[in-house]
């Protein structure tokens, strides 16, 4: 892809061509199972097979990777690593080894059961990018799990969480070829030392274990960085196109992420007018760049105008009439977002003006602060990093509120550059000593937090271990797991074409769009914050959304522990889990119990042109 855009390599070390290259591939891999799904043919044996010619096809260019590899490993003076060095090694390697065993193994309720992986296995038992019009989400872009889809399909779920986990890899590849650039490698290993201590705001080992798209669009900005440091030493129209590019696949693999253009804006036009830049010229390129940063989404746009009538969905409902989202439902997410995302143990009693004030307050905090930074540093390269991440953690902010994860290009930057002011006059031995004092505080925090999941049942990292290394089965090691027996359950009692009704699972677990990746069946959540497709705002309609749908087996608990997680009311809001409870009891049979978890068949409806519906069976 880089040779076709023509974007000049030469400036590049042989680990940042090597680098950009990869992230530039990853993103062009997107198109292959999307096209197959085009023309109806997102089949696994299809996959295996466009993979098979893929490879082939790519022989002579992995040949070549792999000797440029070796010679780059080669280059590597081991003998000047001291012990200092070593000893960070071990204990980054254990942590790594640590969040490697979870990162290969699928839980029955975690955010990597959700959408992600849930999605690609819908689509490739239907062989096309259907429409999944309960699961909001998948009508944005959905680039990374497009890669998912080609993992599930020739190696299943295990691979597809280690490829989140490799691509976690190359984003701490990137952190050190950016400081090697901007500094030296030791300043890189000191900022991914300090990053891997998990915190409230940013705790990069958990996403180490999930699969997300968030470490994919963070590899893709972090090629836009390394792309923007070549262009301030050479400044051409063709390397903003590089820039462009990377921006653009970043927003494909997450369509949030697509703010990063805007944080760029400032930063580029002024190292422009620095290097004697016209405005026109600057304004042109600009322009430039962000048609390039387009092209990538334009896909996903297509799908979403073709799938909702909405490319920009779920943006605009209010001015482009979009399929299965209101306006009404739109200012619900609007408000759960901005509002309710955050904050939902410390301040369960906060109403709409206190959280506004407090957001505002967080904001005027960030703003002040990096625009302290920026004025008070003194070489251009680092306030330029600060400028471009405290735009982007702002923007991050007026799009999705204190959701910090978000947040994590801006913050992973402004990490580095503030490590490269802090550190860079100490000592090769004190930096060395920094990164081990982290990183041992990273591992001591892990430690805990493994003890914590195990007293609350949460994840064992002994069952795990069993799992990964191959030791024992998932079936064998979470036979006890209420959700795993009820999927297992459906899965062998229910017919291929069952519709299944997962009813409140966010007041009840606290599991957004659950995507019970482990049935095998078409399923249905009931998000009332998230979906209007189940009718939720009166009895009658949710009975005919119901009956429209063909939905014949529900999923509900018999209690929530989560009942207020939503923390606002609204009509539909209100009546989740009450209509579902009420559906179970009034039209259904129970057939299986497992823990708290309730699985009802339900009586077929009929529902006439009035207000009642009845079973029909």
């Amino acid at each position: 892809m880089l040779r076709v855009l023509r974007i000049p390599l030469s400036p590049f070390s042989v680990w940042e061509h090597g680098f950009l290259a990869a992230a530039a591939g990853a993103g062009a891999l997107q198109l292959f199972p999307y096209l197959l799904g085009a023309v109806h043919l997102l089949h696994p044996w299809a996959v295996r097979s466009g993979l098979c010619l893929l490879t082939l096809v790519a022989i002579p260019d992995l040949k070549r990777v792999a000797l440029a590899l070796r010679r780059a490993l080669r280059e590597i003076d081991y003998r000047r690593a001291t012990r200092l060095d070593v000893a960070w090694a071990v204990l980054f390697g254990v942590l790594l080894i640590v969040l490697l065993i979870h990162g290969s193994v699928l839980h029955s309720l975690g955010d990597d059961d959700g959408y992600h992986l849930t999605a690609p296995k819908r689509w490739l038992v239907a062989g096309s990018l259907v429409y999944l019009p309960t699961f909001f989400t998948t009508n944005a872009s959905m680039g990374f799990e497009m890669l998912y889809a080609i993992a599930l399909a020739t190696a299943g779920a295990a691979a597809a969480k280690l490829l989140h986990f490799a691509v976690g890899l190359f984003c701490l590849l990137g952190i050190v070829l950016l400081a090697r650039r901007i500094a030296t490698t030791r300043i890189g290993i000191v900022a991914i030392s300090l990053l891997m201590i998990a915190t409230p705001v940013v705790n990069l080992p958990e996403l180490f274990t999930m699969a997300y798209v968030d470490f994919p669009s963070l590899w893709m900005v972090l090629a836009s960085v390394l792309a923007w440091l070549s262009w301030r030493e050479q400044p051409s129209t063709r390397a903003l196109v590089c820039i462009g590019l990377y921006i653009g696949l970043a927003g494909s693999f997450k369509t949030t992420t697509l703010i990063v253009g805007l944080a760029w804006l400032p930063v580029i036009a002024l190292d422009a007018h620095r290097s004697s830049w016209s405005w026109l010229k600057t304004a042109t390129a600009l322009v430039q760049l962000g048609l390039v940063a387009l092209v990538p989404i334009l896909p996903w746009f297509l799908r979403n105008a073709i799938t909702t009538g909405n490319p920009l969905y779920p943006m605009l409902s209010n001015l482009i009439p979009t399929r299965d989202w209101s306006p009404e439902l739109a200012g619900v997410f609007t408000r759960y977002v901005h509002y309710y995302s955050w904050g939902l143990v410390a301040g369960a009693r906060w109403g709409d003006t206190i959280r506004a004030e407090i957001l505002a307050a967080c904001m005027a905090a960030v703003a002040a602060a990096f625009t302290a930074l920026v004025l008070l540093t003194k070489q251009r390269i680092f306030k330029s990093l600060f400028l471009f991440s405290g735009a982007f953690i702002l923007a991050s902010m007026m799009l999705s509120s204190l959701i910090f994860r978000y947040w994590l290009p801006g913050i992973v930057c402004s990490v580095l550059a503030g490590t490269a002011l802090a550190v860079s006059r100490l000592s090769p031995a004190t930096q060395a000593k920094i990164a081990i004092l982290a990183m041992a505080t990273a591992l001591v925090a892990r430690g805990k937090y493994e003890r914590e999941a195990m007293r609350d049942d949460r994840v064992n990292i002994f069952q795990d271990v069993k799992v990964a290394t191959g030791l024992s089965t998932d079936e064998v090691e979470f036979r006890k797991d209420p959700r795993q027996n009820m999927w297992a359950h459906i899965n062998a009692t229910t017919q291929p074409d069952a519709r299944i009704l997962i009813a409140s699972f966010y007041t009840t677990f606290g599991a957004s769009s659950f995507g019970a990746f482990g049935v095998d069946r078409t399923t249905y959540v009931t998000d009332a914050y998230l979906q209007s497709f189940i009718k939720l705002d009166d009895w009658a309609s949710f009975l005919r959304s119901l009956q429209a749908t063909k939905i014949g087996d529900v999923v509900v608990s018999d209690q929530r522990f989560c009942e207020g997680r939503i923390g606002f009311s609204s009509p539909a809001v209100d009546n989740e889990y009450p209509f579902a409870r009420r559906l179970a009891v009034e039209f259904g049979k129970k057939i299986a119990k497992f823990g708290s978890l309730d699985l009802y068949q339900l009586s077929e409806l009929s529902c006439g042109s009035g207000t009642g519906c009845v079973a029909s069976r």
